[in-house]
């Protein structure tokens, strides 16, 4: 149905929805694969400035440029090459002037557009902006259950066009964005409301001091929710109907997608913080042998492994993807289960510990946990095949599995 569809479509609209899924996909690759390198000499406040300001209202940004492009036309002509399209222009009045200019903005003014965009999106979108997001005054309770969908799609255009897309491009301005740990489906009564924007911002200009708060259901952020809106436009373009099954469909693709990246990167972190168990006298280990002294052996992450076993779909090309998710889990349990039993017979360095003792006890430890089947396990796991497969699902988490 979906190539149906599309091929219906003019020439001028392929090209638009082309250039949205450009970007769309640009965003992705920034949330979950750009990789950092550390820098030493990087202070605490600029790393927090480029992965929870910078980096997050980027991401937010371009999605709402991707809105611009719905909502206007697929190549922007600037005013002065408008005009001289426009027949018998040499002796227009001041009023004329208005009216053509009128005309333009009609065609290719992104603020009234985004506004239609807005005020036309399908009921069905609006009725889930209206259950999982808020936008209220910063001096009144959240009371979600009160709100109208019509003002909220306003104050929401207004948030995303003004604080948003309007003060980054043209002030420079990012502003604190906090990213969703797990995208998943939102629950009843669990709101981010401290605020979720990261800070109060003015919604009319003839109101300055008067502030507002977004917030919306945990199992979201700004990014997802502009996804979200993105998906229910195109829908709209395409003539096909925009479901509450589809939306929650696309919602749900979107949390499998987060729960792959997650996983995949539990599994290199992992692989990583056990493959030094080795190698623990080498020099350059000298801090990390104190903070073993001090804190203990540290424990392997396993939270994103649970949620991607919940996640993987009921099919034959994923099952064996699941059983060898819920192999890793079980290993790196059992590895868990005897640092928790080293841990709790040794005890943190204090002042009445034997320093050069605690540390044999812990290198002894380590010594046996190299030699256990387990670690070799996990330090091998996935096999490149079963990376390729999971990379061929976060490729397209939404695929149907004849297309693999």
């Amino acid at each position: 149905m979906f190539k149906t569809k599309y091929e219906r479509l003019s020439d001028e609209n392929r090209l638009r929805l082309g250039k949205v899924a450009g970007r769309v996909w640009l965003t992705l690759k920034l949330r979950y694969e750009l990789v950092l390198p550390s820098n030493p000499f990087a202070s605490s406040t600029e790393d927090y400035s480029l992965r929870y300001v910078e980096l997050p209202s980027m991401e937010v940004y371009l999605l709402c440029t991707c809105l611009d492009t719905l909502a206007g036309k697929s190549v922007y002509r600037n005013f002065k090459d408008w005009i001289r399209e426009q027949p018998d222009t040499t002796e227009l009045g001041l009023d004329d002037i208005t009216r053509l200019y009128s005309q333009y903005e009609d065609e290719y003014g992104v603020g009234r557009n985004l506004k239609a965009l807005f005020k036309t999106l399908p009921e069905t979108a609006k009725d889930w902006l209206a259950s999982n997001v808020v936008i209220r005054r910063a001096d009144l309770p959240l009371a979600p259950e009160q709100q109208s969908p019509e003002k909220l799609l306003n104050r929401l255009y207004r948030y995303f066009y003004n604080t948003r897309r309007n003060a980054f491009t043209h002030g420079s301005t990012s502003l604190p964005t906090p990213m969703a740990e797990e995208i998943r489906e939102p629950k009843d009564g669990e709101w981010w409301v401290t605020p979720a924007s990261g800070t109060h911002f003015t919604l009319y200009r003839d109101r300055p001091n008067q502030k507002w708060n977004l917030s919306y259901r945990q199992g979201l952020d700004e990014a997802t929710i502009l996804r979200m809106i993105i998906y229910a436009v195109v829908l709209q373009m395409l003539r096909i109907d925009p479901t509450s099954e589809l939306i929650a469909a696309n919602l749900r693709n979107y949390s499998r997608l987060d729960a792959l990246y997650a996983f995949a990167s539990e599994v290199n972190r992992n692989s990583a913080s056990t493959s030094w168990w080795t190698r623990i006298d080498e020099p350059d280990l000298t801090d990390l042998r104190l903070r073993l002294i001090y804190s203990g052996v540290p424990f392997l992450s396993q939270e994103a492994t649970e949620v991607m076993i919940e996640r993987y779909l009921d099919n034959p090309f994923e099952s064996g993807l699941r059983q060898m998710t819920s192999i890793y889990l079980r290993e790196v349990n059992y590895l868990n289960s005897l640092i928790t039993e080293f841990n709790e017979a040794n005890p943190p360095f204090d002042s009445n510990c034997d320093r050069n003792e605690r540390w044999r006890n812990i290198k002894e430890f380590l010594d046996r946990l190299v030699r256990t089947h387990s670690y070799n396990f996990i330090l091998k796991l996935p096999s490149r095949n079963e990376m390729r497969n999971l990379w061929l699902v976060i490729r397209d988490p939404c695929y149907t599995p004849s297309t693999i």
